[in-house]
């Protein structure tokens, strides 16, 4: 019956490789089998904005999958490496640290369209049949072999993990991104920016290490992308380029940026001057900014084309119903209100931090770097052990990787019972010394890659709101923007100032986290290292290297204990100073905020931050009245959404003219808001900046 069993699996497969229907089924059982291993070996994120940000934009890439028969679904894992990848059963997997490093919704729409292209490919069975052939599907076929079922999943995951995919696959898998990320109306220059980052960031950031290393080279990618945004018409064929800017334009529409949508618009309309999609949507962009004339005109063209078009009537009728002082926006003029003594002071002091910056961050860089590429080395030495067998020829699916013969007298002779009972006794002691000495520099090695992303995590966040303050210093400098008011100057000046002080703090005590960081690293070499050499001596299989292979394993377990309690206490350092960062960053985008709030119709305030917090308007709105500005309220609906709290509440219990922040986040700074105000910031900034490269006439 087995065997019966076993041909009827291997036809299946014979059939699946030939292009037989069974080939999805197969897909789902290959991702259900790694999805078991991989959820058991991450956790998952509980971070309810983080979640929420992740699988909004998913939801939006997977209706436009051409893959119906498999639906997409997303997960976040709680880890700081920038990762992420795609299982052949649709379930599609960010890492906590991609999160981290994307600036807007679009990028990563890009990383979550670029793994669906592997799903919609079938990419991941197409590798996974290359490399392990007939065999091993068949095995996967073949339910019979419940005994081995253990060992089978850890493999077939480990190896689907590690696989990686062709050059090839992973250019098909970045044209299906551009793709989707457009049909779904994101821009696609969001894997523009994507590729442009991971090229000049290349064997820096440590946490793009894993992520990088198993794709093309990004300078690559970047040129491919570039090329396409430049002929946009060429990414979906039948989207030309003026129906593709007005699908940009109405995803920018929908997250409240205008100004964006109104580029692409306008770049539609240079192409088709008549096209109603976008003379309407331009009309509904201009209406929103407060340029009612305009709108107006629009509405009458649209109109003039499609007499009966609901939405321009609605429009016009708008139009003549609102006053034109409550609808109409004029940006405050700015006023020298920053004292020049006082401007010189703040410059001065983010000058300075800007130098030390400049002297600090390139050691920073490489420490990063070489602590995760040598973690990956480490892993690889590991994963690298060979099968084991074990005692007189037997096999073992508990773990072991090793050959062990004990006793020297059974290449002479067949063992006495004692004998046999005896070498048992000491297979299993060292089996088990074997055991606990693997899963100790596992653990350290999990230990030293968490350090590293944590730290470069903390670089990261101080980074960005150094960016952000020059950005505001430059515009302060030039009279682009100044505060409303004397008391809004001296408010700006103190946050600036202590901004600057808790940057300083950072990198006066970086060269210490950099040495704490190879000690560590240090420890968990020595402990691989043993491990690898106690394989050795037992490979060799002779009785007399079993106790010098026990010293090496003692070694590896005591080096991998003491590396691992190192780790913890390093991060508990940097959990407490990226406290103290965090809450800086938190400083700087309500500041930021709040100056970008002067320059925007009210309601488009209302409708940005509604929707990048992913909070309902009218709470939104609700909200903006207890707060003194919208970087108040963003930062209170932010970490009122992240901790499941009612946002109006935690508004009335703060004094939002002392140390409130403080008291509305005493510890760590969740992550869901730290993104959610990172892309809104971004999103919100590049509303008034040119665009670069003339890339919206394309």
């Amino acid at each position: 019956m087995r065997r019966f069993v076993g041909i009827v699996a291997l036809v299946a497969v014979v059939g699946l490789l030939t292009g037989c229907d069974l080939e999805r089924e197969v897909e789902k059982v290959l991702g259900a089998i790694s999805q078991a291993f991989l959820e058991m070996s991450y956790s998952t994120s509980d971070d309810p904005l983080l979640v929420e940000l992740t699988e909004s934009v998913g939801r939006r890439v997977a209706e436009v999958s051409p893959r119906r028969d498999m639906p997409l679904k997303f997960r976040v894992f709680n880890t700081g490496e920038a990762n992420a990848f795609a299982l052949p059963n649709g379930r599609i997997y960010v890492f906590r640290g991609m999160l981290e490093m994307t600036d807007t919704e679009d990028e990563l729409a890009a990383v979550l369209a670029h793994e669906a292209g592997h799903v919609a490919g079938r990419h991941s069975l197409k590798q996974f049949r290359l490399s392990l052939g007939i065999g091993l599907l068949a095995d996967l076929l073949n339910l019979d072999k419940r005994s081995e079922t253990l060992q089978t999943v850890a493999s077939i995951a480990s190896t689907l993990y590690q696989l990686g995919y062709s050059r090839q696959q992973e250019r098909d898998a970045d044209t299906y991104g551009l793709r989707l990320a457009l049909l779904a109306n994101y821009d696609p220059n969001g894997s523009v920016a994507l590729f442009r980052k991971f090229a000049q960031e290349e064997g820096k950031r440590a946490r793009w290490l894993i992520y990088l290393s198993t794709h093309p080279p990004s300078d690559e990618r970047w040129r491919r992308a570039k090329e396409a945004v430049t002929h946009l018409g060429s990414i979906e064929r039948d989207l030309p380029a003026f129906a593709a800017h007005t699908r940009i334009a109405d995803g920018y529409a929908k997250r409240g940026l205008y100004r964006q949508a109104m580029r692409h618009y306008e770049a539609a309309l240079s192409e088709q001057p008549n096209y109603v999609p976008a003379l309407l949507g331009l009309a509904q962009a201009k209406e929103a900014w407060g340029e009612r004339d305009e709108a107006r005109r629009l509405y009458e063209r649209v109109l003039e084309r499609e007499p009966n078009n609901a939405p321009a009537k609605e429009g016009l009728e708008r139009l003549r119903l609102t006053p034109s002082t409550s609808s109409s926006f004029v940006p405050r003029p700015s006023l020298p209100t920053l004292r020049p003594d006082l401007l010189a002071q703040v410059r001065d002091e983010w000058e300075r931090i800007q130098r030390l910056a400049a002297q600090r961050q390139p050691a920073a860089f490489q420490v990063a770097s070489d602590t995760m590429g040598l973690g990956r080395t480490l892993w690889e030495r590991l994963s690298a052990l060979p099968p084991v067998t074990f005692g007189y020829g037997k096999t073992t699916g508990s773990g072991a990787r090793l050959t062990i013969r004990f006793n020297s007298r059974t290449e002479r002779q067949e063992p006495s019972p004692f004998d046999h009972w005896q070498d048992e006794r000491r297979w299993q002691a060292l089996m088990q010394r074997w055991d606990d000495s693997y899963d100790a520099c596992v653990e350290a090695m999990l230990a030293l890659h968490a350090a590293t992303a944590e730290w470069e995590g903390m670089q990261d966040d101080a980074r960005q709101a150094m960016t952000m303050w020059v950005k505001m210093l430059q515009g302060a400098t030039k009279g682009e923007w100044q505060p409303a008011n004397l008391q809004q100057a001296q408010s700006w000046a103190d946050e600036a100032l202590r901004v600057a002080a808790t940057l300083h703090r950072l990198l006066v005590t970086a060269e210490q986290d950099e040495d704490n960081l190879q000690n560590l690293s240090r420890q968990v070499q020595r402990a691989v290292t043993a491990l690898t050499s106690a394989a050795s001596l037992l490979q060799r299989g002779r009785s007399s290297f079993d106790w010098a292979a026990e010293l090496r394993l003692i070694d590896a377990q005591t080096f991998a204990k003491s590396a691992l309690a190192d780790a913890k206490a390093l991060m508990k350092r940097f959990a407490d100073k990226r406290a103290e960062v965090e809450r800086a960053l938190l400083t700087t985008y309500r500041t930021r905020l709040s100056a970008l709030e002067e320059k925007t119709p009210k309601p488009v305030v209302t409708q940005l931050l509604a929707y990048h917090l992913r909070t309902p308007t009218e709470t939104v709105t609700t909200v903006q009245q207890a707060t003194p500005d919208a970087g108040a309220a963003a930062l209170l609906l932010a970490v009122a959404k992240v901790q499941r709290k009612d946002a109006l509440v935690l508004a009335q219990g703060l004094n939002f003219k002392g140390e409130w922040l403080q008291q509305l986040v005493p510890q760590r700074v969740p992550v869901g808001a730290k993104v959610a105000l990172r892309w809104l910031t971004t999103a919100w900034e590049r509303e008034f900046e040119p665009p670069k490269d003339d890339e919206t006439k394309k």
